[in-house]
């Protein structure tokens, strides 16, 4: 009995470490877990927003767990499947102002900002559809733009910003583009939606909501996920290791 007890203990711990030990992956797909109220995936036959400078596009998510925004997941695509050439990308969360009479909820105060080279995020795809090219700065669009779109991933933020559960926060995107890129990029729009618009920093310094430029009461969400940190995954695991040898003694004591 101790000697199976011992094995079973080091087996756990092994395979507690194998799990610690993992790599991370850096691309996102719908079987790992998120953070928020739900993933926002793309929308292969919408639009994609202009983000790049000095354009800033946003939404909201609903933390589902107390902890760091370790990984950041979203879709992107170039205006007219041009050159995909980025400089930096540019990540801030904010706060929520929610909606007060007629002006819907945007964020409000800065909390958290960094922002990557090329080298330190990394490119999935490309995913196809029939997609939608919208400039509400320029307040221009045009349909059948592209047909590729790609995901893109920061992981293992350092010096990450602490989500709190419950609370509402907005991510806001934009990118630079390095010198002699021939198209310009834009986030993709989802096929989910959740709670208010996304927006838009506009000229005149205040936050605009986006809606669909074909049909005016469809409103417009982006497409990105935040994900549990590997240190979350793994503690997860160990616990239920440890739930798992719980049971076994206590059904060892009762013989």
């Amino acid at each position: 009995m101790y000697l199976a007890r011992k094995s079973l203990l080091m087996a756990a711990a092994v395979a507690a470490l194998m799990f610690l030990a993992a790599p991370t992956v850096a691309h996102w797909s719908e079987e790992d877990g998120h953070k928020m109220h739900y993933p926002q995936l793309p929308d292969p036959t919408g639009w994609d927003v202009n983000v790049m400078e000095p354009r800033i596009i946003a939404d909201d998510w609903r933390c589902t767990g107390t902890s760091p925004v370790k990984d950041i997941h979203g879709w992107f695509s170039a205006k007219g499947d041009g050159s995909y050439l980025i400089q930096y990308i540019t990540t801030r969360i904010y706060s929520d102002q929610p909606a007060v009479g007629a002006i819907p909820s945007h964020p409000d105060e800065l909390l958290w900002s960094r922002t990557y080279t090329a080298g330190e995020i990394s490119i999935d795809g490309p995913f196809y559809g029939d997609q939608g090219w919208l400039d509400p700065l320029e307040d221009f669009y045009q349909p059948n733009d592209h047909t590729k779109y790609f995901q893109i991933n920061k992981v293992d933020i350092e010096d990450p910003f602490i989500q709190t559960k419950g609370t509402i926060y907005w991510l806001g995107i934009s990118v630079t583009p390095l010198e002699g890129a021939t198209s310009e990029i834009g986030w993709k729009t989802s096929q989910d939606h959740w709670n208010d618009n996304a927006v838009y920093w506009g000229i005149d310094q205040q936050w605009h909501e986006l809606f669909d430029p074909e049909q005016a009461s469809v409103s417009l969400d982006m497409a990105f996920v935040i994900t549990p940190e590997p240190g979350t995954l793994a503690l997860l695991a160990t616990a239920g290791l440890g739930l798992g040898l719980y049971a076994w003694r206590r059904r060892r004591e009762r013989r």
